[in-house]
């Protein structure tokens, strides 16, 4: 079976915060949620859960046996086993996760529209090269006349593409493919990242992704007792940024060398602003878990609010761009017509 997705693993960690709130035991609690699975899929996974369960496997190895769950999730679990509060990491698990599902959600659907209209776009002024621009060439060769210029371009630009038209589609069905790949597939999904945390307009956006992934990551890793040497050791390998990954590196290099932990964040500019004065008093605090949560909150709003900025200012740009292109089309051919028409 494929790993859970976020919604998913947000479910389970819900139910098994309810089961365990209630006094019952996380591998009792495996028969319980079995009999709510949504699919006949997650019916078998949460069976054979059960299985290893009653076999007298401890929680957290059900959970690595599954093969289902990230590895981030599974260690955490495993900590917030062993020092017995794997209640209170389960329900910071799923905060987490639930961050980042909103996160994932909210880049889906407002990159959506901006794909649709790109799309749309490409295909209108396909259509008016191809297929209108050769009606026109028409009308002026039985007027006795042709068009010359940047209008006699757009028209051997349209004949070509009428021409190879079934290559154009079949580079058209490529495009549609090469997107798919790089939203559906795990591969896929890689590279579209790196691709998107180098251009200038979403660098920042995946940046502060980056950044409260790293603090609410910490801050689960804080709550369930390690210190905070082994929980950067723990956090550093699930920050996929190249910016943000050399930092925490940097960052718990410091701490190796004795360095002090909030002196470490600032040297490094881990957090900026606001959020690294909130660091700096939590750690005289003593609250940096709860802090670290608070500015993994802030960071996934900064994210949020950057991309519903630029999707505003992306909408009415591609419009205003098909309105121009399709205008700057008919006007080239229209405008030499019109002439025509006039001196008859």
């Amino acid at each position: 079976m494929a790993n859970i997705s976020n919604e998913e693993i947000v479910a389970f960690s819900n139910q098994m915060v309810m089961i365990l709130q209630a006094g019952i035991s996380p591998n009792e609690g495996f028969q319980i949620i079995k009999e709510d699975a949504q699919n006949e899929e997650t019916a078998q996974l949460f069976l054979q859960m059960d299985e290893l369960a009653q076999l007298g496997e401890p929680f957290s190895q059900v959970i690595k046996e599954s093969h289902v769950f990230p590895s981030y999730y599974e260690n955490m679990v495993t900590i917030g086993e062993q020092a017995g509060r794997l209640e209170e990491v389960l329900a910071s698990l799923s905060q987490y996760y639930q961050r980042q599902d909103d996160l994932s959600q909210t880049i889906k659907s407002a990159l959506t529209y901006p794909f649709i209209m790109l799309f749309m776009m490409i295909a209108v002024v396909i259509v008016l090269v191809a297929k209108v621009l050769p009606i026109f060439d028409q009308v002026y060769q039985q007027l006795g006349t042709t068009v010359t210029g940047f209008s006699r371009s757009l028209m051997n630009i349209g004949m070509w593409l009428s021409k190879y038209s079934i290559v154009i589609i079949a580079l058209i069905l490529f495009v549609i493919l090469l997107v798919i790949y790089l939203l559906k597939s795990k591969k896929g999904k890689k590279k579209l990242k790196v691709i998107l945390t180098k251009l200038p307009f979403s660098k920042g956006i995946y940046a502060d992704m980056a950044v409260s992934r790293f603090a609410g990551s910490l801050s689960i890793a804080l709550k369930s007792g390690l210190d905070i040497q082994d929980s950067l050791t723990l956090v550093a390998n699930i920050v996929d940024h190249p910016v943000i990954s050399k930092k925490v590196l940097k960052c718990k290099e410091m701490v190796d060398q004795q360095e002090n932990f909030d002196q470490a964040v600032n040297q490094t500019h881990l957090f900026s602003g606001l959020y690294a004065r909130m660091f700096a008093v939590s750690v005289k605090t003593g609250s940096s878990d709860e802090v670290m949560e608070k500015i993994a909150q802030g960071y996934n709003e900064q994210a949020e609010n950057k991309l519903e900025n630029l999707i505003t200012i992306i909408e009415p740009t591609l419009v205003a761009i098909l309105a121009i292109i399709v205008g700057v089309i008919l006007l080239s051919v229209m405008l030499p017509l019109i002439s025509i028409m006039a001196s008859l």
